[in-house]
């Protein structure tokens, strides 16, 4: 179970912190968190940047191994914020960007899902042993960097198929766009 819980962590690190440097670089993660309407307009600003920098500062800890289920337990709570404004937004109705990393994908029930899946993988992670720090791991010959390389291996097909998804999506979307647009049979 130590090791699940070292993969899962590192996993989760990695996606927070490129999650949050993305938001930082991006530079209009503001107008994204307004877009969602669930803050009053003085909040935006400021839950705009401390939201990515939160998340950099728990994929950090998570990454370098100070995996204490604290710290297990905020990323939980970061992706049930995110779930919850998801899904209100998706019970409005309203069609907007998600704002997360550098996507410019619409907000859907697979986003839903998959911060969803993310906080319970959190919450189980922060419920299982760790193995420490994994510098320390890896140093000490507890993982080896091909089982690391492995684990990466495995998770880019994933990416990717979440990735063709919301481009297939996006496609069939303007495509609808566009047959509304052209002019009927004449």
């Amino acid at each position: 179970m130590a090791y699940f819980s070292l993969v899962i962590s590192t996993g989760l690190g990695c996606i927070f912190l490129a999650s949050g440097l993305l938001k930082l670089q991006k530079g209009s993660f503001s107008s994204a968190v307004a877009r969602y309407r669930l803050l009053p307009g003085a909040l935006v600003a400021p839950v705009a940047l401390a939201l990515p920098v939160a998340e950099c500062v728990i994929g950090l800890l998570l990454l370098i191994g100070v995996a204490h289920p604290e710290v297990k337990y905020a990323a939980a709570f970061l992706c049930a914020i995110f779930s919850i404004a998801i899904l209100i937004n998706l019970l409005r109705g309203n069609r907007i960007e998600c704002g997360c990393r550098a996507s410019t994908r619409e907000i859907s029930w697979s986003l839903f899902g998959i911060d969803i899946a993310l906080m319970l993988l959190s919450i189980i992670a922060a419920r299982t042993p760790s193995l420490g720090i994994l510098l320390t791991a890896l140093g000490h010959g507890i993982l080896h960097p091909s089982t690391a390389l492995a684990v990466s291996w495995t998770l880019a097909p994933l990416w990717l198929t979440v990735r063709i998804l919301d481009a297939a999506r996006e496609a069939r979307r303007r495509a609808r766009a566009i047959e509304l647009l052209s002019p009927g049979p004449s």
